[in-house]
This record gives C-alpha cells, structure tokens and sequence, in this order.
C-alpha cells in the first residue's frame, strides 16, 4: 500500500514578535511514500527545529522552511514565498564533520542578501518588494557552501 506524499502536522507554535505580529511555527513530518517506518524521523525532526531556532534568531520574522534528511544526508532551508517550492540552500553533511550554526547563519544570510533583505529582521516594504522582483535574484550557486 502506498501513501500519499503529504505533510502531517507534528505541532504548532504561536510566537510573539511585536505588539501587533504573531509567527506560526509548524513542525511538519513527510512520511516515506512505500509507508515504511523512518528510522530517522526524530533525529530529522530535532535537526530541522534546532536550524529552525538559528535562523529565527538571528533573522526574525522571516518564513523561514527547514528540512533536515539524513537518510539522504542533507539539510536544506529556504523562503519558499520568495524562492518557490524548489530553490534551497543546501548543506551535505557528508562535506561538513560539523553541522554548526555558523554554517546556517552564514547560509541565511547569504539568501538575504540575494534577495536584498535586511539581516536585522523582517521589513514589510523590502519583503514585498523582493516578492515583485524574485525573479530577478540569482540563486545560481545557492547552497554551494563554501569551507
């Protein structure tokens, strides 16, 4: 039997970041599609949160996604509002004996500025205006992370 390829809601938490400005946060899981037990599910899922904590942050109020794959050995973050469902950055771990959040900081960051995005936090006109220029940013060599 096959399931579907559907994110299931693992929680959800409401953040306060000014007086008028709540963030959702949502820990999702995608099961794998042949229905077999993930082994690494909770390792996954500590991983993506904890990358999740960095980028919020030191970059708040950003949609920031997150997903962490060991199996596969990679971990990736992007904002799909301003980069689709398929440009990331993307780390392997095999490249990296240490996955420190410096790499993601500096991974973060790095997406900002392509997008012309200030690293103090969220601006409501900058992000608008990324979201009407995206197809202006190059994401070329995103995720390529340099030592």
């Amino acid at each position: 039997m096959r399931t579907l390829d559907v994110p299931q809601l693992v929680r959800a938490e409401v953040q306060q970041r000014d007086a008028d400005r709540q963030m959702q946060t949502r820990l999702m899981y995608v099961p794998p599609l042949d229905g077999s037990l993930d082994p690494h599910r909770n390792f996954d899922a500590f991983v993506a949160g904890r990358i999740m904590e960095i980028l919020n942050h030191h970059f708040p109020g950003y949609p920031w996604h997150a997903v962490s794959n060991a199996q596969q050995g990679i971990v990736y973050f992007s904002i799909p509002v301003l980069m689709g469902e398929t440009l990331r950055y993307l780390i392997k771990l095999g490249d990296w004996s240490d996955l420190s959040p410096k790499l993601v900081i500096d991974g973060g960051g790095e997406l900002l500025e392509r997008m012309n995005l200030p690293r103090k936090g969220f601006d409501v006109m900058s992000f608008i205006k990324a979201r009407d220029q995206k197809h202006l940013s190059d994401f070329a060599d995103a995720g390529k992370a340099r030592r």
